[in-house]
């Protein structure tokens, strides 16, 4: 009969790992790599079905908790999600869809514009809204973006009102922006965005942050957009 490993007993004080053989130990890294792999992994259904996919956007306490498509067609397919479902028939609510200005990576555009419809019934971006409280932000200050390949935290920067209009009267024109040719360009659009916003976050951005746009119509102009802008928290501060 093989003799079974003789194991010391250990206090409640010690590390009960340490009876764990070496080859059976993970770091604190490599079990938040598995958790990550487990989240990106959990909608590689949506993936496999749509080559379009490009996430999964989730808002605490919101209805926003579904997939972002971004368009491949050229020309008018820009618009191709607008009054499509994610299966591609036709929907008037459509489908959350990123801009095609976007790249992801591996070399990403400093801005990710997703846009939606604001729905009365609160499907796609119909409870962005719940934005425009103050008290809500400070109960909701982040949000997650789940790409192909990673779990991105975002905190909100700002929460702006504006307008669209062929002959802009001044008002701020988020929706142009998505990569800044240098520095001062890219702290110029965080300016603006602390500026604008309905309340102060406390939150800013240095050039090379990896900033997000939600964006969607608001009845409070006849043209009104709102939008919830993020900074990505970085891995160290997500911690």
């Amino acid at each position: 009969m093989t003799a079974l490993p003789i194991t010391k007993r250990v206090s409640n004080a010690e590390n009960v790992q340490e009876l764990l053989p070496a080859q059976q130990r993970i770091s604190y890294v490599e079990l938040q790599d598995r958790k990550i792999q487990a989240a990106v992994h959990r909608y590689d259904d949506y993936a496999d079905a749509n080559p379009d996919y490009v996430g999964w956007l989730t808002l605490e306490d919101t209805m926003i908790d579904g997939p972002v498509v971004q368009s491949q067609l050229d020309g008018n397919g820009y618009w191709e999600y607008l009054y499509k479902d994610f299966e591609g028939n036709d929907k008037f609510s459509g489908t959350l869809f990123m801009d095609k200005a976007c790249a992801l990576g591996p070399n990403p555009t400093d801005n990710w514009m997703i846009y939606g419809h604001n729905m009365n019934d609160g499907s796609m971006f119909g409870t962005l809204k719940y934005y425009r409280s103050e008290e809500f932000w400070e109960q909701h200050p982040t949000f997650t973006f789940t790409t192909r390949s990673s779990v991105e935290t975002f905190e909100i920067l700002g929460v702006v009102q504006s307008w669209v209009s062929d002959e802009p009267e001044g008002q701020f024109e988020y929706f142009f922006f998505f990569d800044a040719d240098d520095a001062y360009e890219f702290q110029e659009f965080v300016r603006q965005v602390q500026e604008n916003s309905l309340y102060d976050t406390g939150v800013s951005a240095e050039y090379g942050d990896q900033l997000i746009t939600l964006s969607t119509c608001d009845s409070w102009h006849e043209e009104g957009r709102l939008a919830v802008i993020g900074r990505r928290k970085n891995e160290k501060e997500s911690q």
